[in-house]
């Protein structure tokens, strides 16, 4: 899966977060409600391709020292 096609059915489903965790399928959230994506697990790999290709260095930094960000 690459960013925008989660981002584009995240958008679709009128979703106002999507969420990317190592270990779990994609997620996002729908009127309050987080919703499993039909999507296999994401890896640590999956997650450093998937945020490398969107992030800024700042970003980059605080998810390599805490392995999350916000953006």
């Amino acid at each position: 899966q690459t960013f925008q096609e989660l981002i584009g059915i995240a958008i679709d489903r009128k979703a106002s977060d999507l969420h990317l965790s190592a270990g779990v399928p994609p997620c996002m959230r729908v009127n309050g409600s987080i919703i499993r994506m039909d999507f296999p697990i994401l890896t640590p790999q999956d997650i450093e391709e998937i945020s490398g290709s969107i992030i800024d260095e700042n970003h980059k930094e605080q998810l390599s020292k805490s392995g999350e960000t916000d953006f």
